[in-house]
């Protein structure tokens, strides 16, 4: 196929800048449309979690099907709206908002063991609908909880390592948090309703990117040194540390496409995996 080059103009909300980046589109690949979640592996296979379905799915680096399992339930192989994944290469973990459980996979999507602390007595602990999941190189396991609007960190053993919310350490509270990452310099991003959120991995506040008044982060993703996320109309990359934030519209990265919303994004090497309601989109970043 050949590469669609999608260049930014002059758009409703902005202008483009002067030195803004080209996105080059070098992969199109159809997914189903209750796909919500992306992450990449080590070797650069993608999965995905379809919440219409119940399932996890297993594509390659290229997007062929390798896997698809779940299903709607709540045995250890089943699962009720999957509405996250992650992975640190060798383990995946899925958050299983129905069933109030994170499921963790080996990396060809065989069901290991699932982790549930909404019946603890231990409120510091305790997460009900996990919305999502992110883990750490060493092992910490990060929660979103969409019941409390709080992110809980587990440490590998499963210690409680620390919990933000109503209370962010060198920050203001979360706002309607929708979505967590954690990027290749080990940092947690949170995407909230008004704000990308970059802490360390003891629960401090590193830096908040603020964005325009209500609009909702539904995916982040970070390397180095790029930072992206989406909102349902729009890509954003900000090139860290304190560079200018560049934007393209949806109707900008893909116009041959029928108008579906952005839902998350994900980096498989220099590659920027972008999912729409029904695609996914592989984009080359040429300065």
């Amino acid at each position: 196929m050949a590469a669609v080059v999608a260049l930014t103009a002059f758009w409703a909300l902005w202008v483009a800048l002067p030195d803004q980046p080209v996105l080059v589109e070098v992969m199109r690949v159809p997914v189903s449309s209750g796909v919500r979640r992306i992450a990449v592996g080590s070797l650069g296979q993608w999965y995905l979690t379809d919440v219409e379905h119940h399932t996890v799915i297993l594509r390659s680096s290229e997007g062929s099907l390798r896997a698809d399992v779940g299903g709607y339930g709540w045995g250890l192989s089943a699962l009720d709206r999957p509405s996250g994944v992650a992975t640190d290469g060798v383990r995946v973990y899925v958050s299983d908002q129905g069933n109030h459980r994170i499921v963790e996979y080996d990396r060809d999507l065989r069901p290991l063991s699932a982790f549930s602390t909404r019946d603890t007595s231990e409120s510091n602990l305790r997460f009900g609908f996990p919305r999502g999941v992110a883990v750490s190189s060493r092992g910490d396991l990060i929660v979103l909880d969409g019941e409390s609007e709080e992110v809980v960190c587990y440490s590998s053993g499963g210690r409680f390592v620390f919990r933000v919310g109503r209370e962010v350490s060198g920050g203001r509270p979360l706002h309607r948090p929708a979505c967590i990452a954690v990027d290749d310099g080990q940092r947690l991003l949170i995407g909230e309703t008004g704000a990308v959120r970059i802490l360390d991995l003891f629960g401090t506040e590193i830096e908040e990117m603020s964005l325009s008044a209500g609009s909702e982060v539904r995916g982040v993703a970070g390397k180095d040194p790029w930072l992206a996320w989406v909102t349902a109309d729009t890509l954003a990359l900000a090139e860290r540390p304190s560079g200018p934030v560049y934007r393209w519209s949806r109707a900008t990265l893909a116009p041959d496409l029928p108008p579906t919303a952005l839902l998350d994004v994900a980096w498989q090497g220099r590659i920027l995996l972008v999912l729409t309601e029904g695609s996914v989109l592989g984009f080359r970043i040429e300065s």
